[in-house]
């Protein structure tokens, strides 16, 4: 790929969509000055672009047309989402050992290596069904509240994939979830 069609085909992207490239490019970048290979890292003190904040927010209808579409599980996820505020990352790795009598226990995972805050969220009539409904689905045996069917922790891949599922009923055939 000649220096020109890379700047070409660069261009078409915008800086936030390609601030992971960048991220890679940098970490080579450090790890060759480590390895004596360049002296110096070209791109220190190289401005990354500033992320606008967020100013389009997802709508009751367009929530509700996924939740329709979704499997199960994936309902109980967005149900999580909406009653806890937790982050997908949060709500993943609720284990059966964090639902106690007093309500659902959880440390964020962003928080863990600063503040180590814990949150309890106290039972509430809605969050007992969501819980409950996602421990009942199958399969019963398992670690985590919300798991595959083969009892692995989700990752958002798999949810993506399970929510635009190419049967249009939000059921992945091929992934089996």
């Amino acid at each position: 790929m000649s220096g020109h069609c890379s700047f070409k085909y660069l261009r078409a992207y915008t800086p936030i969509v390609l601030m992971p490239s960048f991220s890679v490019v940098e970490g080579l970048s450090t790890m060759a000055v480590r390895w004596g290979a360049m002296r110096t890292n070209p791109l220190i003190g190289l401005e990354k672009p500033k992320r606008q904040p967020r100013r389009r927010y997802v709508s009751n209808d367009e929530y509700t047309h996924v939740w329709n579409l979704a499997s199960p599980m994936v309902r109980c996820v967005m149900d999580l989402a909406m009653l806890t505020a937790l982050r997908r990352g949060d709500i993943f790795r609720i284990e059966r050992c964090h639902i106690t009598n007093d309500g659902l226990y959880v440390k964020p995972g962003k928080t863990q290596s600063t503040t180590g805050v814990e949150l309890l969220f106290e039972w509430t009539p809605a969050l007992r069904n969501v819980v409950g409904q996602a421990l009942s689905l199958k399969p019963q045996v398992r670690q985590w509240v919300v798991c595959n069917r083969k009892r692995e922790d989700v990752h958002k891949e798999r949810v993506r994939q399970c929510v635009a599922a190419p049967d249009g009923q939000g059921y992945c055939r091929r992934r089996g979830y």
